[in-house]
């Protein structure tokens, strides 16, 4: 095991994403040296950790660029139906 010492402004900035993530500064910071030295070719097969908003991004993109993105016209005629009548 290795502890690091976290220059103040490095500090400050883990601190506000994993407030903002709602998990804790040394996950944010285990995830980064995880992305930089241990990365995949495959974005959905690390999910031990909390993805960053670009891995998110790359994991959904694995995901659903094998789905159509085609409304099937009834849902399509339901949705609209369910608007309010609003005059433009």
């Amino acid at each position: 095991m290795i502890t690091i010492t976290l220059p103040p402004e490095l500090e400050k900035i883990v601190t506000q994403r994993a407030h903002k993530q709602g998990t804790t500064p040394e996950r944010i910071a285990l995830d980064g040296l995880r992305e930089k030295f241990l990365p995949t070719s495959d974005p959905v097969a690390n999910t031990e950790h909390v993805p960053t908003e670009k891995g998110m991004r790359e994991q959904f993109d694995a995901v659903y660029s094998k789905e159509t993105s085609h409304l099937d016209p009834l849902f399509g005629e339901i949705q609209v139906r369910s608007l309010p009548q609003d005059e433009w």
